[in-house]
């Protein structure tokens, strides 16, 4: 399934009516399952500047358990797949100059996934049926 690619909040508009899902600029450029998942996720934390009273870890459980409600995870692969997403964004940011302090958090993300085991181990385990 194609995902949308840089799916996050901000590409989000909300109203009291609805909801619409905005910038399709980078939609199709990859398939990898979970994804827009990831990018959802990660968008809580990554918004709002150190801010979030809601850990990484924890706003990746939600989504992943959200999701894993109308699809099958195999928990083995979450964490490969979240390491490609990380590294697939933190690669997008590259080029543009802009993005760097966002590079920089994701680079943050991506420390901390690779040093914290347990944490995310524990949290697949409760997403995952």
């Amino acid at each position: 399934v194609w995902q949308h690619g840089d799916f996050s909040l901000n590409n989000l508009l909300i109203t009291s009516h609805g909801a619409a899902i905005i910038d399709f600029d980078e939609f199709g450029r990859t398939s990898v399952p979970l994804h827009d998942a990831f990018g959802l996720a990660l968008s809580f934390p990554l918004s709002q500047a150190g801010c979030c009273p809601i850990r990484v870890v924890e706003c990746l459980g939600a989504c992943l358990e959200r999701y894993g409600d109308s699809h099958a995870i195999d928990e083995a692969a979450v964490r490969p797949l979240l390491l490609h997403h990380l590294l697939w964004r933190i690669n997008e940011c590259e080029p543009h100059p802009t993005r760097a302090a966002l590079r920089a958090r994701l680079l943050d993300v991506l420390t901390s996934v690779l040093t914290c085991d347990d944490d995310w181990a524990e949290a697949v385990g409760r997403a995952v049926p």
